[in-house]
């Protein structure tokens, strides 16, 4: 007889989601740096976990990260291809669901706390409220939207038998653990602020993915005790490798000028 969670193990499932949170946070600064490098009179000082440090910026600076967990999201998708291996459906679905709880929760945090890149996206409108209230309406019902497409997702690769529906519960609660440490970690050592460890590694990582924990209740009673994902050594080893990076080389910045 296999073991119960052969292949699926806990280290396996924290893998992916560290290659997806990499990915996601990564991705959102890296997006802002190629805009900003485009942008007159901005210069680069630095990059890390928590944000881009420039001498000045733009609304189009700022909007370049929410729109690259939007355009990640879309792997959401591949999730549902059927000609995709298990393991790359189940990853697809991982990534896609970790920037789309992003990019919603992004709204809401902005609203709430009139910082980040959203208030800079509005900076020059002159009452607050006037987009505040606005945006923040709209990360609530996008956030709950954004539930729905993870869930739809995730009941997908159940019916298909690349996931049982007890190792479906077990991805969701592992990969949120996943998310919310490696976003903690890469903020822990940021070259700003130790306040930033809670507003942006723990918002992040825990807050803005809480999503993650909800999925489960909306899954059928799916009939296959175990699912066809294997997780193989090759996502272990790019999931610690790219864990390693985020935290020690991007957490604590990178110089750009």
């Amino acid at each position: 007889m296999q073991p119960r969670h052969a292949g699926l193990g806990t280290l396996s499932l924290l893998s992916v989601a560290a290659l997806a949170g990499v990915v996601g946070d990564a991705g959102h600064e890296l997006a802002h740096t190629v805009v900003a490098m485009f942008m007159p009179g901005v210069s680069l000082q630095q990059i890390s976990t928590i944000g881009l440090s420039s001498v000045g910026t733009s609304p189009w600076i700022a909007l370049a990260g929410p729109a690259f967990n939007l355009c990640a999201a879309l792997t959401l998708l591949l999730a549902r291809s059927a000609g995709l291996p298990p393991s790359w459906r189940y990853v697809a679905w991982v990534v896609g669901t970790f920037n789309l709880f992003n990019a919603v929760a992004y709204l809401v945090y902005s609203a709430l706390l009139s910082s980040g890149d959203w208030a800079t996206v509005f900076a020059g409108v002159a009452h607050p409220a006037a987009w505040r209230i606005p945006l923040g309406i709209a990360g609530v019902l996008g956030y709950w939207a954004a539930i729905r497409m993870a869930a739809s997702g995730l009941a997908t690769l159940c019916a298909d038998g690349v996931l049982s529906a007890d190792e479906a519960t077990r991805a969701c609660r592992v990969s949120y653990l996943g998310f919310g440490a490696l976003l903690t970690l890469g903020a822990l050592f940021n070259p700003i602020s130790w306040t930033l460890v809670f507003s942006s590694g723990v918002a992040t990582g825990f807050l803005a993915m809480a999503g993650m924990l909800a999925l489960p209740a909306s899954l059928p009673v799916a009939l296959a005790e175990r699912g066809a994902l294997r997780l193989g050594m090759a996502w272990r080893i790019a999931g610690v490798l790219a864990s390693l990076w985020f935290v020690a080389v991007m957490g604590p910045g990178i110089r750009l000028g």
